[in-house]
């Protein structure tokens, strides 16, 4: 199935320099497409992720206890839980979503010590508590992946060589999945294919999207990183140096 398009017609200015601040779910305007609202989401999880963090840094009595950052965040998790991630009107805001986002930070965070076993199995515990309440498939999902990753990360499983690199590539794979499938259903509605068709479609676009991340990371997301840590960032890290210390 296609994803639906805006109509071009209906399109306001409003509209469209809200996508292009990426703030238009925020601002209750409806996304040109399926992709728009999914990236402005990504953006505000990873806003939020930041914003926390750094507020514990800049108002903490103690910010050389590392432990005060993962617990706000995984607390502001375990509120998405509860309650923001079963507000269906808050889909648009990273709120909804946070809960996973704050999990994967804390398979992080475990393995890095920052995070004790014992705060990290509470959380998977609260958080599977919150399931046994309302049962959410995709809460369940990142749930597993959790506690699968956190496994292989103390070493109990042996996975692929190849695996770390895919997830240095997965961010390009976030952006390069999304044409792939578009490209791929234009192809089966257009031919009318078979279902068995169809599916063979479907793994076709899996490996060429995993494919093309590859070179995606490594001809664009590599020398751009490089760009950006270069006399951009470096300018950038003294700002934000300055407004730290202060």
């Amino acid at each position: 199935v296609l994803p639906e398009l805006a109509n071009p017609d209906d399109w306001s200015a409003g509209q469209l320099l809200a996508h292009a601040t990426l703030t238009h779910g925020l601002l209750g305007f409806p996304s040109l497409t399926v992709g728009a609202w999914y990236v402005a989401v990504d953006l505000q999880l990873f806003a939020l992720l930041l914003g926390l963090l750094w507020l514990v840094r800049h108002f903490s009595l103690h910010p050389r206890q590392l432990w005060l950052g993962p617990a706000v965040v995984l607390a502001v998790a375990l509120g998405s839980a509860w309650l923001f991630n079963l507000d269906a009107s808050l889909d648009a805001t990273a709120l909804y979503f946070f809960v996973s986002y704050g999990l994967g930070a804390s398979v992080h965070w475990l393995g890095a010590r920052t995070l004790k076993p014992w705060a990290f199995g509470l959380v998977l515990l609260l958080v599977a508590a919150a399931l046994a309440v309302v049962w959410r498939d995709r809460l369940a999902l990142a749930l597993a992946l959790t506690l699968w990753l956190a496994v292989a990360e103390a070493g109990h499983l042996r996975p692929r060589r190849n695996w770390s690199r895919r997830a240095n590539e997965s961010y390009a794979l976030f952006l390069i999945h999304f044409p792939v499938l578009l490209a791929g259903n234009a192809l089966a509605a257009l031919s009318a294919l078979p279902d068995w068709a169809v599916l063979g479609v479907g793994a076709l676009c899996f490996g060429l999207s995993l494919q093309l991340a590859g070179v995606f990371h490594r001809w664009v997301e590599r020398p751009a990183t490089g760009w950006a840590t270069g006399w951009v960032g470096t300018a950038g890290a003294r700002w934000w140096a300055r407004r730290l210390t202060r």
